[in-house]
Parts: C-alpha cells; structure tokens; sequence
C-alpha cells in the first residue's frame, strides 16, 4: 500500500539578523499564514493577492512568472497553518493592508506539526541572503523547493527582497527544475520564509542553466516517462540519489538512496553494491528539486552509517519522514534495476 503523499507541511521561524554577509546556509522554513506577500508587475502595478487555493493551484505552471506568485500565495494561504510551538496569529492593526477588515485576518489556520533534522541545521538567517544569488522557493503544487529567482536587492531592514523569477524556457505541462531558463518579471517578497536554498546555475549574460551538480543530493520523480507526460500528476512519488558527475552532452549519473529505518531523514546507498544509473539530457526531466543535506560520519548516533546523508526534512515528503515512515530501504533499490533504463553495479 502506497503511503500518502499528500502536501507536506512544515515551517519554522528563523529570527532576523540586521545585514547580510557571506555565510551560505540551507532552509527548511516555509510562510507563515501572516507574512505579508507584495506582487510588484510593471505590467499590472502593484497589490495583494487574495486568490484561494484552489484558483492558485489551477495557475500552476501555466507560466513560470504566474508560477511563482501562486507559490507565494499558496505559502501564505494554505502551506503555514502552524507555528511549531503553537499556533500563528492574525495579524495586528499595523501589519494590516489599508481597508482590510477583522473578518479578512481573525481567522487562525489549523497547526500542523513540523518534522525537525535530527542532527544538522537548515535553517537560513539573514546573513544566507547575498544579491545576485538564485535561490529556490517551494513550490504550491506538493510542496518541493523546485521554483527558481534571482534576488536583485535585499533591504536594510532584511523586511523585504526584490526578485527576479526565472522562467523555464521548455514548453512542458509538468515541474521542470533542470534546463534553460530566463528572466522573468520583478516581484517583491516580504518574508524569508519561502526560500528554501541556494542554487548554482551556470548563468551566460542572460542565459541560465541548472545542471545537477557532482555531490549533490536531489529527489527524482519516480513515475515519470516523456512518452507519458499526461499521466505525470501530483501526487509524486519520489526517489532521492546522489550526483556522481554531470556531463551536458551524456547527462547525469546517479546513485540511489534508501531510507534508513529509525531516522527522521537519513538516506543511504541503496545497497553494499552502490546501484548507479545514467540519466540521459532527453530524460532531465525526471529530477524533480535538489534537496539539501549534509554528509553524515556514523559518529552522530548508533545506528548511523558513515558516508550517509541526513536529507533536509523540508525538501523531503512528510510520508517519508520520521522512524515509522512506510517507504521501505530498498524502494530506491527497485527503482534503480529497472530493465528499461542502465544500470551499472560498482563495487
């Protein structure tokens, strides 16, 4: 019985430091029902956007621009209905757009409860944020840090960012992540909370790539098939590999990794044979977000394997977390000896 990968919800509430510096750090905390969120469009003006969740939902990857601002509604609406210790406020008098009412903000989300690392910390702070990085933002459609912008200024007060969104340059009807992109509308944000962690694309004057990058961990989508891209539809179901090399003409390999029983989010190779598989550019399309995660030395805890990662819990679906999780170890061991792709055994 397939477990229930239904829309992961998780946040925390990293305090505010007055500048940014050089430190780069990764982030698990996502928007709270109470940050304000402002879409500043040269095209439309500026305002608040007000859209439910369903209407949002329906936009999605119509545009990569609209994609992000729904991402950032979604936030706001539905993904943060929380606090870890309690639940969020409404917001007060001076936090209020002019002319919204009591009935606009009273209402209290339910808490849902986060699921925290264990032994590393993915949290960002003000000192994360530098200009000209590109960060990923969660996306509304399950959750995953997978949309993409580029922070252009970054105010004093750390209250707010300017960003540019980048816009996939593939035509598809599903989440792409790897690729050619561009830049899109200018928005402002006002919270860190919908970022996630820093990307490092290949940027070109006005050209932008994201190729997965040797040592990093990223989730694949483990039902997708380009010759059935109308059947791909949340919710996804997901496989987590490390990158062994990234090549633009061959592609990208990868090993596979299980889950490791009686941790939150520690993921290991798949077996005492690491299972490895070549991901050609045509197939780019199953990498679904990277998820950021630290390599683990086995001294942590009894239990731990060495040279295992402890994945981000945020970046990770919320039916694959934690000591009763349902996906087994060799989940990513099935995945990896399908006949129709190759596979190579390592010793």
């Amino acid at each position: 019985m397939e477990p229930d990968c239904s829309l992961p919800s998780r946040v925390d509430s990293p305090e505010l430091e007055p500048a940014p510096a050089e430190t780069e750090h990764h982030c698990q905390d996502r928007v709270s029902a109470t940050d304000e969120i402002v879409i500043e469009d040269d095209l439309v003006g500026s305002g608040q956007i007000k859209l439910g969740i369903t209407e949002i939902l329906a936009q999605i990857h119509k545009k990569a621009s609209s994609v992000l601002k729904s991402s950032l509604q979604c936030e706001e609406i539905g993904l943060e209905k929380r606090k870890r210790n309690g639940s969020a406020s409404p917001p007060t008098s001076e936090h209020r757009d002019e002319g919204e009412t009591d009935e606009d903000v009273s209402e209290v989300p339910e808490e849902i409860v986060c699921v925290d690392s264990e032994f590393n910390e993915f949290k960002n702070t003000m000192s994360s944020f530098k200009v000209n990085k590109v960060w990923a933002l969660y996306d509304p459609l399950d959750g995953m840090p997978r949309l993409y912008c580029k922070i252009k200024k970054i105010a004093k007060s750390g209250s707010s960012f300017q960003v540019t969104c980048l816009d996939s340059k593939d035509e598809e009807s599903v989440p792409v992540s790897c690729g050619r992109f561009e830049y899109g509308i200018t928005e402002t944000i006002r919270s860190q909370l919908v970022f996630s962690h820093e990307m490092k694309p290949n940027i070109y004057g006005r050209n932008i790539s994201v190729i997965p990058r040797k040592g990093e961990t990223w989730a694949l989508f483990r039902d997708w098939k380009r010759s059935q891209l109308y059947k791909h539809k949340p919710p996804y179901r997901y496989d987590f590999v490390e990158i062994l090399f990234s090549d633009k003409e061959q592609g990208v390999g990868v090993k596979f990794l299980g889950k490791v029983r009686g941790f939150t989010s520690v993921f290991n190779y798949a077996e005492q044979h690491v299972i490895a598989e070549m991901i050609g550019t045509e197939e780019m399309g199953r990498f679904s977000h990277r998820v950021p995660s630290f390599r683990l030395t086995g001294d942590e805890k009894n239990g731990v394997p060495a040279n295992s990662f402890e994945l981000d819990p945020a970046a990770v679906p919320s039916c694959m977390l934690g000591e009763e999780a349902v996906e087994t170890e060799t989940q990513s061991v099935e995945v990896g000896s399908r006949k129709d792709v190759p596979v190579v055994i390592l010793d």
